[in-house]
């Protein structure tokens, strides 16, 4: 069994495979992938503009705003998309630990798409967006999930 640790870090738009041999050690990490969603989550939102309603006591006229699943479609399938690519990895025996650190809604998603080989390696999770955060800057943000889940 291999002793490195991945960490994938998402939100609903993009996200980073991350791995390090060490994770509570000397901190470095190296990027294995990077994938976006970006093209997918504006193809959705600009399918059609929103329709318009006279208002009942002037002439005034407002657009409506519905709510819709529409948007949510993207976000979804990308969090389970990432999701078969760390149960893939799980399968592959290529990681021993997984950290997860993602926006509570992504987070969510990602977590209901594990399977239970890569639940069982799940050590850690943060429930923040850090996909604009450096790769030198993510110990520091990281440093408390990892010294209370790596022994």
């Amino acid at each position: 069994m291999t002793k490195q640790t991945w960490v994938l870090i998402a939100d609903a738009g993009r996200a980073r495979l991350l791995t390090t041999p060490r994770l509570a050690g000397d901190g470095h990490f190296v990027q294995l992938a990077s994938y976006d969603n970006a093209q997918a989550l504006k193809e959705a939102q600009s399918t059609d503009r929103p329709g318009r309603a006279f208002e009942s006591a002037t002439t005034g006229r407002h657009a409506v705003a519905e709510y819709s699943e529409i948007n949510k479609q993207p976000k979804r399938e990308f969090a389970h998309h990432l999701a078969e690519i760390v149960n893939r990895g799980a399968a592959n025996d290529d990681f021993a630990r997984l950290m997860l650190v993602a926006p509570p809604t992504v987070m969510g998603a990602l977590r209901s798409a594990l399977s239970e080989e890569a639940s069982k390696r799940l050590v850690g999770s943060l429930d923040k967006d850090l996909t604009h955060v450096g790769l030198d800057d993510l110990p520091k943000h990281l440093q408390g999930v990892v010294k209370s889940t790596v022994a």
